[in-house]
């Protein structure tokens, strides 16, 4: 505090000054101004003095209403009252209650703190409401230690100081605030939840004379105070081991931000401030002194800057000194320069005045003359110890010698090696300090001294910042690559996947605390399911949790404003972005009023306007501050609003917010009202598949279904669910792949709900799910166990589509078994009954069209039978009517299915140009995940036209992927195809590989349609001799033959004739090859066909 009249320094807490006996203002203990002495409430936000203040009771004020808040929350007590009652006569012991209560609160209104209830020998108090601040867990400690301090030194009737004691317990996290209960001196505005229990628990626990704090509070405060781990299973009524601190004091830690944020991290995303600091560095070397001003919103990363110009300083082996100013002292004349003082002498508690002024001159420059030793002990307040009386100067010319005193300092120090001076925090400066610094920015400029000075005062404008040696360096936040870059850094060695990476950069604005704080709160959320062993959440984080370390600071910037946070709080619920219209129509208040609030949030730069009333839209600056708004709502108040949100979005289909059902679904969900958030939970769903927004799709069905599970247990909820997971499970194999785990539990809760209810039409859907995904899996038999029940039921209940789908289905497994008559005969079957008009509009029970999947797996069918035009045609009419039907996922199973029908051909230009077409459609529209053997199949063509190795490594990876996640249907082909081009390039180990897996497979899986060509290629690559080839190629005949694989009988026939020519027996060869050769009436220009007609000719029959 300064005095206007003769502009000395006072002490805290004084009422005159000690200099001229003038009164001296008083500082808002709430909104922080300057008040006249004489003024008895403040004039910025109409709090009482403390003198008033003594005289009132003290409560809550009953406007600002019931509040969800993070606070800290103090509990002290008079050790040995009851002793002292019986000692004492009512009339001293009223005295030293007094005088108890009196020391406390003035502690505790000294930090900001809000004194909630006198009860008798205890005082209970509340930092961080009903006014949130930055630190108030630091608030609280260092109130909590000064308390206890000032008890342990307070004399009363009770006896001299010493004869009293305090202890405190101190508590942080979530409560109900804001009713008042109780009458009298008992009124108080009552805090409901866990903290005020477990900070009363502490208090009872603690020692006289001593605070003690819980885990959370020591969170909060971090580095900034000493600590020392305290029996917590002395706490009574608490669970066992709960971990509690005994504060032993402030830390010798000069950094704010290092005592708070103690963790390591590459700075990511500031090079080019690091590349100026590096010069400026380079430059203040040669002599020449500069000054860099950097400015940013809070959490922009100035302090993590300072750190690395730090590390650089000090990599060089030079000095650098920080001077970090404190929210807690901003009235404290020179408190940056006293705390770097005490720490660089390295004072201790127990210190005497002789040794902390021997360690003070050993701290000091060596020239340093014996008044500026004086000066620096009277500003550390060490006592004279030769007891001479100091010569008494004005306050003006003390200011300026102590100013001299610290400039000489530090200039010797520069003079000797070049030294950097970080100023860290210039608003929380108080006025000396401020003076001080204009003088050091003047002596950095013809001193070798870097001085960086950091604020978040962005419209901050000091006159020496237009100096020539002076740099103004202001810091935006991070872009989306960067943050993700910040996300990874922090998470180490801990994989987040990448949708929670996208939410934690898009919740941040890319303000790099904002990440990290964010990013430990997922960690550490996944690390509680871990121990939990909870996986209901499958590895996914629910965002719209302001992580606790962030809470204070967010709500503090909403608690200045006396009529802006209302409004912020109504606005939060309507989401980020909100309109003026919205806010007056669900608000009730009228236009005015809302207009001066959103002002006052705009003038405070909470959000952001774009345009004028009433067409206004406003967008909050900050994710985060919505989220904070949002959460100080109790759940009454805040459902209250959702309901209104959603009844006028309901009712409004013009609205601009009425085109997202989704968002009306939510504020139904939110406001209690699972019905309603059902029925536009699934209009979202339905607008997603229209748009083939898969991941949308899926979470809205699942959205949908969470709600319906809030309804009554009934069978009108089961008939209302069996769709909606029908749906789901359809939407989760083009999104997920048909191999999800979550499809069969999905179908398969699906199938139960179908004979509940004996639903056929659904059975249907639900049949061809399950299909789906054993036929991923290559499981057969399971496939031919539904195929007959689905074909049963259609019987049963006359279903034309029951019939067709099961046919469908076992010709599949037919097929993939190698039972290629069985497969053609069922295939057939199905567009035999296939009726376009009929049950063309019955395709929607499937997920893929049912004659796009018959037509051309069939075509794959007819080509291994032999026919290979007829497949080619067949295949192409499966295109052609998923391209009539503009149905994308139908359309990419097609162009799949007849790539595998030209890779049997070997029509490498057609597979190039089918995959071309693949890759189109799947960068245009969103496909499910496991789609990949598109890539396989374009590096098969292409591979055939540049030969390029690298496309058979991406073959390969893609080869391993679905064989990882046992996606294995058709993969033993893919894998011989790979294998085949591996072994035309020599690489033989790497083929042999390939096919002794696809062996494997076919074994594990009894995928057998390809057995026959594998075994023929395990003849070429991986024959040890010439009788172990010759035994592989007829094993290889046998199994096309029995399985009726005329095109496999072909190549093998070719390979076994060429063995055969090669030793000289001609006349087996032709027997063999020409009976074969002379069977194919299709297929004249397939390459197979083509070189065993060539081998025949050379065998000269």
């Amino acid at each position: 505090m300064i005095c206007v009249r003769c502009r000395a320094s006072a002490e805290e807490g004084k009422k005159f000054c000690g200099e001229c006996g003038a009164p001296l203002p008083w500082q808002c203990r709430i909104c922080g101004s300057e008040n006249a002495p004489d003024k008895r409430f403040c004039g910025n936000c109409g709090t009482a003095s403390a003198d008033v203040a003594s005289e009132l009771p003290v409560v809550a004020s009953p406007d600002i209403g019931l509040e969800r808040r993070h606070i800290t929350i103090m509990f002290v007590d008079l050790v040995g009252s009851t002793l002292l009652g019986r000692r004492l006569d009512p009339e001293d012991l009223r005295h030293v209650i007094a005088a108890f209560n009196n020391a406390v609160t003035g502690a505790i209104k000294q930090f900001d703190g809000f004194v909630a209830r006198y009860m008798g020998d205890g005082v209970l108090a509340y930092f961080g409401y009903p006014h949130a601040h930055e630190a108030d867990a630091e608030r609280a400690i260092s109130a909590g230690l000064a308390v206890v301090s000032a008890i342990g030194g307070l004399p009363s009737a009770a006896g001299p100081a010493g004869t009293l004691s305090a202890r405190v317990g101190i508590a942080s996290g979530l409560v109900v605030i804001g009713d008042l209960i109780g009458t009298g001196a008992s009124r108080e505005a009552a805090a409901i939840g866990d903290t005020p229990n477990l900070a009363a628990r502490l208090q009872s626990a603690a020692e006289p004379g001593t605070v003690l704090i819980s885990e959370s509070t020591k969170r909060l405060a971090g580095g900034l105070f000493e600590y020392q781990q305290f029996n917590a299973g002395m706490l009574k009524g608490r669970p066992p081991g709960e971990p509690a601190w005994l504060v032993l004091g402030q830390s010798s830690i000069d950094s704010r931000f290092e005592a708070l944020h103690p963790w390591q991290l590459r700075l990511v995303g500031r090079d080019e401030e690091v590349e100026l600091l590096r010069r400026r560095w380079e430059q203040v070397n040669s002599g020449e002194g500069r000054v860099v001003f950097i400015c940013g919103d809070p959490g922009i990363g100035k302090s993590r800057l300072a750190t690395s110009l730090e590390q650089m300083v000090r990599e060089a082996e030079h000095l650098s000194f920080r001077l970090s100013c404190s929210p807690l002292h901003q009235h404290t004349p020179l408190y940056p320069i006293i705390r770097q003082l005490k720490r660089v002498a390295n004072f201790q508690r127990a210190d005497s005045p002789e040794t902390k002024r021997d360690k003070l001159k050993r701290s000091l420059a060596a020239d340093a003359s014996p008044e500026d030793i004086m000066h620096f002990a009277d500003l550390l307040s060490i006592p004279d110890i030769g007891g001479q009386p100091t010569t008494v100067v004005p306050p003006p010319t003390k200011k300026e010698m102590t100013f001299a005193a610290i400039l000489r300092q530090f200039e010797s120090l520069a003079r000797q090696s070049p030294i950097a001076l970080i100023f860290e925090d210039l608003h929380w400066a108080d006025p000396t300090t401020l003076d001080l610094l204009v003088r050091l920015v003047e002596l950095a400029e013809h001193a070798p001294i870097l001085l960086v000075i950091t604020s978040r005062r962005v419209d901050l404008h000091p006159v020496w910042s237009s100096r020539p040696h002076v740099t103004v360096r202001l810091l935006n936040a991070l872009n989306r690559r960067l943050a993700a870059a910040l996300v990874k850094e922090v998470a180490g060695n801990q994989h987040l996947p990448q949708e929670v990476v996208d939410r934690i950069v898009t919740n941040s604005d890319g303000v790099p605390l904002f990440i990290e704080e964010l990013t430990r709160l997922v960690l550490e959320r996944d690390q509680e399911q871990k121990d939990n062993l909870d996986n209901s959440a499958d590895g996914q984080f629910t965002f719209g949790t302001v992580p606790t370390s962030l809470h204070a600071s967010l709500m503090s910037r909403l608690d200045r404003l006396p009529v802006g946070k209302e409004i912020a709080q109504t606005g939060s619920v309507v989401g980020r972005e909100f309109s003026f219209d919205m806010l007056q129509t669900i608000s009730g208040k009228p236009s005015v009023q809302i207009e001066d609030s959103l002002r006052e949030l705009v003038e405070a730069q909470l959000i952001i306007p774009h345009g004028q009333p009433p067409e206004a839209v406003y967008v909050f600056k900050h994710a985060l501050v919505q989220e904070a708004a949002y959460a100080s709502l109790l759940r009454e108040r805040r459902s209250a609003i959702h309901r209104k949100l959603a009844e006028v979005l309901e009712k409004d289909p013009a609205n601009l917010e009425a085109a997202h059902p989704q968002l009306t679904a939510w504020h139904f969900a939110e406001a209690g009202m699972p019905d309603k958030a059902v029925t536009h939970y699934l209009k979202a769903a339905d607008q997603a598949t229209g748009r083939f927004a898969l991941a949308e799709m899926v979470s809205h069905l699942r959205n949908a279904l969470r709600q319906l599970e809030l309804l009554p247990d009934s069978i009108d909820r089961r008939r209302r669910e069996l769709p909606i997971q029908v749906a789901l499970g359809r939407a989760l194999i083009d999104h997920e792949g048909s191999g999800s785990e979550e499809v069969r539990t999905t179908f398969e809760y699906a199938l139960r709900l179908c004979l509940e209810l004996d639903d056929t039409n659904e059975m249907i859907r639900v049949h061809d799910g399950l299909v789906n995904f054993h036929f991923t899996h290559s499981a057969f038999d399971a496939i031919l166990r539904y195929s007959e029940e689905l074909l049963e039921a259609g019987h049963r209940a006359g279903s034309r589509q029951a019939r067709l789908i099961a046919k469908r289905s076992s010709g599949f497994a037919h097929l993939l078994s190698g039972r290629f008559a069985m497969a053609n005969d069922d295939l057939r079957s199905f567009l035999d009954m296939y009726d376009a008009t009929r049950d063309g509009p019955e395709a929607a029970l499937t997920t893929r069209d049912p004659k796009v999947s018959v037509c051309t797996i069939l075509g794959i069918c007819l080509t291994a039978m032999g026919y290979p035009d007829s497949g080619a045609a067949m295949s192409a009419e499966g295109v052609e009517h998923a391209e009539m039907l503009n149905h994308q996922v139908s359309l990419i199973l097609g162009l799949r299915r007849a790539c595998v029908q030209r890779i049997m051909q070997r029509d490498d230009e057609g597979v190039r140009d089918l995959a071309d077409r693949i890759f189109k459609i799947t960068s245009e529209y969103e496909t499910f995940k496991g789609a990949r053997d598109g890539i396989i199949l374009h590096c098969w063509g292409q591979f055939h036209a540049n030969r390029d190795p690298s496309l058979l490594d991406t073959m390969q990876a893609t080869i391993e992927h679905f064989d990882n996640t046992k996606h294995w249907a058709m993969l033993p082909f893919f894998m011989t195809s790979a294998a085949e081009l591996r072994g035309q390039v020599g690489d033989r180990a790497g083929a042999a590989a390939l096919l002794d897996r696809a062996s494997q497979l076919v074994e594990n899986t009894g995928e057998e349609w390809c057995a026959a060509e594998i075994t023929r290629l395990r003849a070429l690559f991986s024959a040890r001799d010439e009788d172990e080839k010759l035994t592989l190629l007829q094993a290889s005949l046998g199994m096309a033959t029995s399985q009726g694989a005329m095109l496999w009988q072909l190549r093998t026939a070719t390979s076994l004739g060429e063995l055969w020519r090669k030793k000289g027996d001609k006349d087996r060869a032709h027997a063999l090859l020409a009976p074969i050769c002379g069977w194919f009436m299709e297929g004249a220009n397939m390459r197979d066909l083509i070189s065993a007609r060539s081998l025949l000719a050379l065998l000269g029959k």
